[in-house]
């Protein structure tokens, strides 16, 4: 065994337990992270490998391999979590059948409901369809949405004026083609 192969058993006999524990810890002990969770922690210590002639005489190795793993693991967990919320905001063809969930909105489209509605939605970002799903179609109040958004209030209030002002004008764009 060579000598960069004995540092890379070393290290990973020695930090991997911590490391593991550091990422189960930032992940809340959430199980679904596992692959990515050991996926990161190898990519560290590959990197660790990679990087030996480098970091062979770091004094503060341990605050290397933290800064390296966190640095693969969180992207990977903030991915993961849009993915949630994307999928958790998505407008089921049910949905989209239905007027009577839109009140707020019936005063600004027209006779193409349907269509205004898939446009809009295609339309909007992740946020906006965010706050679009809560305020709209759940009936939460601004304050309930902000929260739920991390934002404040106002951005709601705002993302919501813009949101009308939009399905006015792709109402208006709609109809006009239709004539």
């Amino acid at each position: 065994m060579t000598e960069k192969e004995q540092f890379l058993e070393d290290c990973y006999r020695q930090h991997y337990p911590f490391l593991l524990q550091l990422c189960r810890r930032e992940v809340s002990g959430n199980t679904r992270y596992a692959d990515i969770i050991d996926t990161c922690i190898q990519d560290t210590f590959l990197l660790a490998y990679r990087s030996y002639e480098e970091i062979k005489d770091y004094t503060y190795l341990r605050a290397w391999l933290v800064r390296t793993c966190m640095h693969r693991l969180i992207p990977y967990v903030k991915l993961q979590r849009q993915r949630q919320e994307h999928e958790a905001f998505s407008l089921d063809d049910e949905q989209m059948q239905s007027d009577a969930y839109l009140p707020q909105l019936s005063a600004v489209l027209q006779e193409d409901a349907e269509e205004t509605l898939q446009t809009l939605w295609d339309s909007l970002g992740f946020r906006e369809r965010m706050i679009f799903h809560c305020h709209f179609i759940e009936g939460r109040s601004p304050e309930e949405t902000a929260e739920l958004a991390h934002c404040s209030p106002g951005t709601v209030r705002a993302t919501v004026f813009h949101i009308r002002k939009k399905a006015k004008k792709i109402s208006e764009a709609i109809n006009k083609t239709d004539v």
